[in-house]
């Protein structure tokens, strides 16, 4: 899912679709440095799920999925776009 829409904004290439290509970006910087918590953020803003949803598909409490999206967004939001 991921996939397609970045590729479908690469291909609009419109100022509303920018946020997402950033969101691409730093999807791969997390990836490189934790896999496990891209796939959370992934989860969570490309699949619009919960985190108790999230935690079910893991099979982990909810507790430590919403630790692991408050770090993974704070790492996110430190970390520039490389």
């Amino acid at each position: 899912m991921r996939r397609v829409l970045v590729d479908y904004a690469r291909a609009r290439a419109s100022a509303s679709k920018a946020e997402l290509l950033d969101l691409d970006l730093s999807l791969e910087a997390l990836s490189r440095d934790d896999e496990s918590l891209a796939r959370i953020i992934e989860m969570k803003y490309l699949g619009g799920m919960t985190a108790e949803e999230i935690a079910r598909a893991l099979s982990r409490s909810p507790h430590v999925v919403r630790h692991d999206l408050r770090f993974a967004e704070a790492w996110l939001r430190r970390k520039p776009n490389r």
